[in-house]
């Protein structure tokens, strides 16, 4: 009997140790699943926090290039208005500018056409003199300034006359000039000649050597024609 109650003790301690090792070892595993569930846990949230700092990161990069871009706009818009801006208000000086220079040139030729017209009026006595030469007119003496104010007299009224000719006929002398600017005037023969002191017959002379002094005159033409002629006027 006290062998079988031993029997069952050692039987008992041995199944008490074998439950004992395999609670042991369970408990083992639970710990082990607790420790790689937890390991897993934080692994999926650091996984997790790492992707959300991911996209947080390119949410800031994809903000921060929008922002340098809207300010590179803007700084590029900002400088064309400027420049636009600065181009208007330099287009209205200038334009004032020439509004200005316009005006004092207008307000000078005003003035030089208001002498001009004094003087013209004022010496318009030479022109009517040479004008009014009949067959009782014995004599007319011309002074330099009468041929000055003739020669006011004819730029004035006969579209710049003297100057084309010049321009013209930069060779021609000046008692050359001076003819012409008579038959500018279309005076006769007569009325020439009463100027210059001499015959009819020499004024014709005149016309003919003046006019081999000049080039580009026609053969045909005399020199009366030439100097009346179309190319002297406006």
């Amino acid at each position: 009997m006290k062998c079988f109650l031993l029997y069952i003790i050692i039987l008992f301690m041995l199944c008490s140790c074998d439950v004992y090792e395999q609670s042991s070892e369970r408990l083992n595993q639970l710990q082990q699943q607790e420790q790689t569930a937890e390991v897993v846990q934080q692994e999926e949230y650091f996984s997790m926090t790492k992707d959300l700092l991911i996209m947080l990161f390119f949410c800031l990069m994809i903000v921060g290039v929008v922002v340098i871009v809207c300010y590179l706009f803007f700084c590029w818009h900002s400088a064309k208005m400027q420049r636009k801006i600065d181009e208007e208000h330099h287009e209205r000086t200038q334009l004032h500018a020439d509004y200005e220079q316009i005006s004092a040139r207008i307000k000078d030729r005003e003035a030089s056409l208001s002498i001009m017209n004094d003087y013209i009026y004022n010496h318009l006595s030479i022109a009517s003199r040479l004008l009014s030469i009949d067959d009782n007119t014995r004599a007319i003496h011309m002074t330099e300034r009468d041929w000055l104010e003739l020669e006011v007299y004819l730029n004035t009224t006969q579209s710049r006359f003297v100057d084309d000719f010049r321009q013209f006929h930069p060779e021609a002398p000046q008692e050359v000039l001076r003819f012409c600017m008579l038959l500018r005037l279309e005076l006769s023969n007569r009325q020439m000649a009463v100027i210059y002191h001499i015959a009819e017959k020499s004024v014709k002379q005149k016309a003919y050597l003046y006019k081999e002094q000049l080039a580009g005159i026609p053969a045909d033409m005399s020199l009366r024609v030439y100097v009346t002629s179309q190319r002297f006027r406006s």
